[in-house]
């Protein structure tokens, strides 16, 4: 729910309490007033009445008084009391109820203790309520709606510079040199958010810059020691004055080099894949593309004797051709790596998915933690433990599913494309 809709529900809700409130106060109000002023008439009128019954000869049991009606009754002993409420008599003429407003008192005509009950029609008083009541319900309402699509309209005005720059925000690359240029506003706390976003902005991007070239930089001076470490270790080998010490303390200083340059080359990928250096799209066959996987680990393949079958349907994809290359050989090459002798490797294609299975044995890790840097099904074995996290990374970044589960000796890696990669 956007903010604009939440606050004006909280004010729109306020203002329906505030109203009903009101209404109610009034209505109350309104009643109170004018049965006071009945009951002040009634009473006025019982002493005309009094008056008027002590100049009779007989006390009659009813008279009629222009809208009033009498009602008289003896009674055995005077004591004096009056009361007034609400009733509702019989209207013969339009043959309904209708309500009243009466005053009883007790009084002594001629010697004689009676009681009189007065009563007065509240028709028009309740005509005059209704009437007071839709105007006053009319006049709330069209407030009602006037503060509602007034507020609407100024707020919307007053949060344009927000969205405006919230589409900068959007928009904003940090690969790119483009800087967030907010509209001008004289609203303060929307000035320090501009502020805050520009200055961000300009850092993201400076240390975007910074990161690269650090990347690049990198990549340049640590491969040189290492190809020179490399290169005099090889000459070293080829000297033959010396001993099986020497030697495989040689092999073991050269499967550190070239860990090293593996471990290197493998972190400036992640590295360039987390800054989205790798941009260009092309629409990729998956079936060859792991064909031609499978023929470059042939020997791995013939070496372990591993069995690869593919199935499923042909399935193109709109991805980066380096990242896939590296993501479908990263995933076979792990299918072999974890896979036993004379083991299997299952491949099946679909129009969004791929599956990957592979025979081996049961896994030391946690499904959920297969996919982080650095973490390897077997801590003996020489693998770095990132080949499955930059297929992880890769995934990622163009919002591919990858998932990995494990049951009897069965390794599963699945790989859902989104349909909008899908050709």
């Amino acid at each position: 729910m956007k903010l604009l809709q939440k606050s004006n529900r909280l004010f729109l809700g306020f203002l329906l309490i505030g109203y009903l409130i009101t209404g109610i106060v009034l209505f109350v109000a309104i009643r109170s007033l004018i049965n006071i002023e009945l009951d002040e008439l009634l009473q006025e009128k019982t002493v005309y009445l009094e008056a008027y019954l002590q100049n009779l000869d007989n006390i009659p049991q009813s008279i009629q008084v222009t809208d009033e009606l009498v009602e008289i009754r003896t009674v055995a002993n005077h004591q004096f009391f009056e009361a007034y409420q609400d009733t509702s008599i019989w209207n013969i003429i339009d043959d309904e109820m209708e309500p009243y407003r009466s005053y009883t008192r007790s009084m002594i005509i001629r010697e004689i203790p009676i009681v009189v009950k007065i009563s007065n029609s509240k028709i028009e008083s309740e005509d005059l309520i209704t009437t007071m009541g839709l105007v006053l319900l009319s006049l709330l309402t069209l407030i009602f709606l006037g503060i509602y699509f007034i507020t609407r309209k100024l707020s919307g005005k007053l949060w344009k510079p927000f969205h405006s720059t919230l589409d900068q925000l959007k928009s904003f690359d940090f690969r790119t040199d483009s800087m967030i240029t907010a509209e001008h506003t004289d609203v303060e706390e929307f000035q320090m958010l501009n502020a805050s976003l520009q200055q961000m902005s300009a850092k993201l991007t400076k240390d975007f810059q910074a990161l690269k070239s650090f990347a690049e930089n990198a990549s340049h001076e640590i491969q040189t020691p290492l190809s020179v470490i490399k290169n005099n270790i090889e000459l070293i080998i080829q000297q033959n004055n010396r001993s099986p010490d020497e030697w495989n303390r040689l092999e073991e200083i050269n499967k550190a080099a070239t860990r090293i340059s593996k471990i290197q080359k493998a972190l400036l990928l992640l590295t360039a894949i987390e800054n989205k250096q790798y941009t260009d799209t092309e629409l990729i066959n998956l079936r060859l593309i792991i064909q031609e996987k499978l023929s470059e680990l042939d020997a791995r393949l013939q070496d372990k004797d591993i069995s690869v079958e593919l199935t499923g349907e042909d399935a193109s994809v709109a991805f980066n051709p380096h990242l896939m290359d590296i993501m479908i050989g990263n995933l076979l090459s792990n299918a072999i790596k974890h896979n036993h002798h004379q083991g299997s490797i299952t491949i099946e294609l679909s129009a969004n998915q791929l599956l990957i299975t592979n025979t081996g044995r049961a896994n030391y890790i946690e499904d959920k933690r297969v996919f982080n840097r650095f973490v390897k099904g077997d801590p003996s074995s020489g693998s770095l433990g990132l080949g499955l996290a930059i297929v992880k990374q890769i995934c990622d970044a163009y919002d591919v599913v990858a998932d990995y589960s494990s049951k009897n000796g069965q390794h599963q890696i699945s790989i859902s494309f989104p349909l909008r990669l899908v050709a």
